[in-house]
């Protein structure tokens, strides 16, 4: 909707605005990547431990100036259960280093130190936006970004890994 793109680079070009933005579907964010719509530099999607495929696709957007905020990166109760069931498969694989299984040891701060830092590292993504129900899981949502356990390297071993 060029209409709609001109009035939103409008906003930005007079101040009114920093920055116009999509948010959606996987595939809307990934063609706008690739269209490169006038005036949109941010986009908002859904990232979590199902959908890490996606995050070739945030990488490289970064690289061409967009300003990306994953959302949704629990998945939802089912998707909590998922993401633990492939956290306990990862301990289990032989085919990932002896040091990082070990470091997947069950506590309450390893699921968010994965799925947070594995959306926030090497992706592009800027910034994740969890529900949080309780105002523990804020608070372990911070510690887990803050004092991850997990360097760089592992991470991305990680989100191929949950895949």
């Amino acid at each position: 909707q060029d209409d709609l793109l001109d009035a939103l680079q409008r906003l930005v070009e007079s101040g009114k605005a920093r920055m116009a933005g999509i948010s959606g579907e996987h595939d809307v964010i990934a063609a706008s990547f690739a269209q490169r719509p006038r005036g949109l530099k941010t986009a908002q999607f859904a990232l979590n431990a199902m959908q890490m495929a996606f995050a070739e696709a945030t990488a490289k957007a970064a690289q061409e100036g967009w300003f990306l905020v994953a959302n949704h990166p629990f998945g939802g109760p089912a998707g909590v259960s998922e993401c633990r069931r492939r956290i306990e498969a990862m301990r289990e694989d032989p085919a990932l280093p002896a040091v990082l299984r070990e470091k997947l040891t069950q506590d309450a701060q390893l699921m968010p130190e994965v799925v947070l830092n594995a959306i926030l590292t090497g992706t592009g993504v800027h910034a994740v936006i969890p529900a949080m129900m309780q105002p523990a899981h804020l608070a372990g949502n911070v510690r887990a970004v803050e004092h991850c356990r997990f360097t760089p390297v592992e991470l991305a071993t990680l989100r191929d890994a949950l895949r």
